[in-house]
């Protein structure tokens, strides 16, 4: 392929849709076995701009600055916790009710849909920044509640 007919990943590829549709599909075909391989443009195009699209964003990622990309890292991660956490407190509901758990059954099942569904409900776990250090590292402090204790007991 000559020089100008390959992507460029500084650019969007809508800007360079011409060129995918008129000179790198066209020589797809040709080199692909089209009887061996029943193919259409429209899946050669999505490969393309799969590809493209991932390149793209990993060029994006190593020219952010370092503390973009860890605040980044730090937002995706806590989006996960988030999710399995939601995941584990619906399993655990679940779990609790096929047991006839004699707390649960006291509930309404109208009021654990908060519980699944927002993530507002916390563990007796409360995390705070360290106010003696100078580093940005996190302290977990575990609170002892009273009403914790007893229905641990029970």
């Amino acid at each position: 392929m000559p020089l100008n007919s390959q992507l460029n990943i500084n650019i969007t590829l809508e800007l360079q849709k011409d060129m995918i549709t008129k000179t790198i599909i066209p020589a797809l075909f040709k080199i692909l076995d089209i009887k061996a391989y029943l193919i259409s443009e429209n899946v050669l195009y999505e490969m393309i701009h799969q590809c493209h699209c991932y390149q793209r964003e990993d060029l994006l990622n190593k020219n952010k600055a370092k503390h973009e990309r860890t605040k980044e890292i730090r937002r995706k991660h806590v989006n996960s916790h988030r999710s399995k956490k939601r995941s584990r407190q619906e399993n655990m509901i679940t779990h609790l009710q096929l047991l006839d758990n004699p707390v649960i059954l006291k509930l309404k099942k109208s009021e654990f849909n908060p519980i699944v569904i927002k993530n507002v409900y916390h563990s007796s776990e409360e995390s705070e920044v360290d106010p003696d250090g100078d580093s940005n590292e996190t302290c977990i402090i575990i609170q002892d509640i009273e009403w914790r204790r007893d229905c641990i007991n029970k």
